[in-house]
């Protein structure tokens, strides 16, 4: 790349993000419109509209009925937050990422909920330290290059572990997880052995992608088959988040690793103690 090239990447680079700054700005001055869900938000119109992740929504607001505290890892901009405090769920939100920050803190207060919520703008991950993240918003990652993310677009987070976060306050509750972060679930994971382990097992529902939206050159997610044998090897049993589950075998997830062929389709997974039945939940 010659000297003009780079001079017109870092111009487009710069008006790239005044211009997401300025339409974040022009949002956040929207007042927040009631949701098909009854709550009030901003920010997102398929949330509003209730035609954002349909089957998921369902399915977390059948398991919210089944729990005493919702932790939301990635909380993004509030939705499922929103969804938790509806349904009578204190929740505990996860988010580094400083313009999703501002609208989940604004979508929370619209509701008047600042007192059913802990928020902590932090990355998870396996100990305490600091972590690039790539792109902003929605997309943003702490995997360079994930989504076809620009890497120039980085800002330094500071990141935890759920375990040093929560420690063993949770520990008689029944809880409810979601781990959204793009790509980035096994390492947070990592940081979840005490909350795994607790007398009452935790639900959780994570983001888990094969081959989609890796970097370029990595044809498959490096953490996939370890992702799951994390649950497997804490006594979970694993579904896909959708309507209705399908149970995933074993087998079928080591056959996945081998061939690197998504025979799956979806990128969303429920965990769920191996003797619970997960219908009796729904």
């Amino acid at each position: 790349m010659n000297l003009i090239d780079k001079k017109i990447d870092r111009l487009l680079l710069s008006f790239n993000k005044k211009y997401r700054r300025f339409i974040d700005t022009k949002f956040h001055k929207i007042p927040a419109s009631k949701s098909v869900l009854g709550f009030l938000f901003s920010g997102n119109e398929s949330m509003i509209n209730g035609s954002f992740e349909v089957e998921e929504t369902h399915l977390i607001k059948k398991l919210l009925q089944s729990v005493d505290v919702f932790v939301n890892v990635g909380a993004n901009i509030g939705y499922y937050c929103c969804l938790s405090m509806q349904e009578k769920v204190p929740a505990i939100a996860f988010e580094p990422e400083s313009q999703n920050l501002k609208f989940l803190l604004k979508n929370i207060q619209a509701n008047g909920w600042e007192n059913d919520i802990e928020v902590y703008p932090l990355g998870a991950g396996r100990s305490v330290g600091i972590a690039n993240m790539y792109s902003e918003g929605t997309g943003a990652s702490l995997i360079k290059g994930w989504s076809k993310s620009s890497s120039d677009l980085v800002a330094s987070i500071p990141i935890s572990s759920l375990d040093l976060v929560i420690g063993d306050r949770l520990e008689n509750k029944k809880i409810l997880v979601l781990i959204d972060i793009e790509g980035a679930e096994y390492p947070a994971l990592l940081g979840c052995s005490k909350l795994i382990q607790q007398n009452i097992k935790p639900i959780w529902v994570v983001e888990i992608c094969t081959t989609q939206h890796q970097p370029n050159g990595v044809q498959m997610n490096p953490h996939f088959l370890e992702t799951f044998s994390f649950f497997w090897d804490n006594g979970y049993a694993a579904y896909t988040a959708t309507l209705p589950p399908k149970a995933i075998s074993k087998d079928e997830i080591l056959k996945i690793d081998s061939s690197k062929t998504d025979t799956l389709k979806v990128h969303n997974f429920i965990f769920v103690e191996q003797n619970i039945n997960i219908n009796t939940l729904l």
